[in-house]
């Protein structure tokens, strides 16, 4: 795939990523209901917009979870060897499976299965996993991962190491520096 081709990609991707977060976003605060990613998928499934839009968020997700998935594997973000490297990678794989796992989500209520009324995907993955020998335990490192996730998240927005992967015609801008930031937070 060329460089050029692979940014169109990338850049779908992100955009139905973005996407997806708003709808997170505007369903806790103006609906009144706090949802995850699914449940904002979800939520489209009913309505006809709704469904032509999730069309192009799976495509969007399909997109984003292969760039990362790619990323992973042929470490297009520079991330190198070592041990940091090898985490940073391993961050980009799983990114990459769950979003590749969304699209395919939203593909499936597209198609009419997994509607609005099959929720409660999150709460059956909890508590098989409680189910586990050392659930808990493992439960609790995922909590701690995610925190120390958005820590580093937070960090790499404080830092604007973002701007190392814009034009730096770009990049020395005040409002793309903010809009970064906050994007990253």
């Amino acid at each position: 795939m060329s460089l050029p081709s692979l940014e169109t990609f990338t850049r779908l991707g992100f955009a139905a990523r973005g996407l997806l977060y708003l709808m997170v976003g505007y369903l806790a605060i103006e609906a009144g209901r706090t949802t995850g990613s699914s449940g904002a998928l979800r939520s489209l499934a009913d309505d006809p917009l709704g469904r032509a839009a999730l069309v192009v968020i799976a495509l969007g997700l399909f997109a984003y979870g292969a760039w990362r998935c790619a990323d992973a594997v042929l470490d297009l973000e520079g991330a190198g060897g070592g041990v940091k490297g090898g985490i940073k990678r391993a961050g980009c794989a799983l990114s990459g499976i769950v979003h590749l796992g969304l699209g395919f989500l939203a593909l499936r209520l597209v198609l009419g299965g997994g509607g609005a009324a099959s929720g409660g995907g999150q709460e059956a993955a909890a508590q098989q996993l409680f189910g586990l020998p050392g659930g808990e335990a493992m439960a609790r490192l995922l909590a701690v991962a995610f925190v120390l996730g958005g820590l580093a998240q937070a960090w790499s927005a404080y830092r604007l190491e973002f701007l190392k992967q814009l034009d730096p015609t770009a990049a020395r801008k005040a409002w793309v520096k903010w809009a970064g930031r906050v994007g990253y937070l």
